[in-house]
């Protein structure tokens, strides 16, 4: 037996606000699907209710304002669904970390990312940032209403660490879907050259500065 569903709900995201439309004949019994796909396009599926804008957050009170900024390892990913979150289904990212530059001191940290796919559900999140399995990351972060972590301006807290060069030195670029990364492994000019293209990015020492905390 087969009837027409609609389903409708309103989801939150920095500044913006979208409802989102799915209609699709399913049958009657949720539970005989492998696979449940929220989609959140919104040139397809979504109407936007409200602003799509996520306001730029100037460097210093990007890291100066944050609850944790850490550099680390993204070492586990897993797509669950959490009640309360930004999304309904959120990829919890576990990055061991390397450095606290600003916070408590600890091995490693729970990050949310709004949306993800675990083989039987998934969300489409735009402008969500990307953290896979062994990235390596300097992540300006802050707690949500239940007090677990988020990457701070959705995706603006996200940055890669990459080596320009100099033995032991690594430079922070905001590089929130991997851009900088994929764009690098091109680059036909000395490495430093080419980091030194990108418009946002400091060394460890300058982003303590920005926190007030000493190297």
């Amino acid at each position: 037996m087969m009837k027409e569903a609609r389903t409708r709900c309103r989801q939150s995201i920095p500044h913006a606000s979208y409802v989102i439309r799915h209609t699709s004949p399913v049958p009657m019994s949720w539970g005989k699907f492998k696979y449940l796909w929220l989609t959140a396009l919104v040139l397809i599926f979504c109407t936007p209710v409200g602003a799509t804008t996520v306001m730029k957050i100037d460097a210093d009170k990007l890291f100066a304002e944050a609850d944790l900024v850490v550099a680390g390892k993204v070492v586990r990913l897993e797509t669950k669904k959490i009640e309360g979150a930004l999304t309904p289904i959120m990829t919890e990212a576990i990055v061991k970390i390397d450095s606290v530059l600003k916070g408590e001191e600890a091995r490693e940290v729970a990050v949310l990312i709004p949306g993800g796919d675990s083989g039987e559900i998934g969300l489409l999140v735009p402008g969500a940032p990307v953290l896979e399995m062994g990235d390596h990351v300097l992540l300006a972060l802050e707690k949500d209403k239940s007090e677990r972590y988020r990457i701070r301006g959705f995706f603006q807290g996200r940055f890669s660490l990459i080596a320009n060069g100099e033995p032991g030195k690594l430079i922070a670029v905001q590089d929130p879907f991997k851009r900088v990364v994929k764009s690098l492994k091109g680059c036909e000019k000395e490495r430093a050259e080419c980091v030194e293209a990108y418009p946002v990015k400091f060394t460890l020492d300058e982003i303590r500065q920005l926190i007030g905390k000493k190297p």
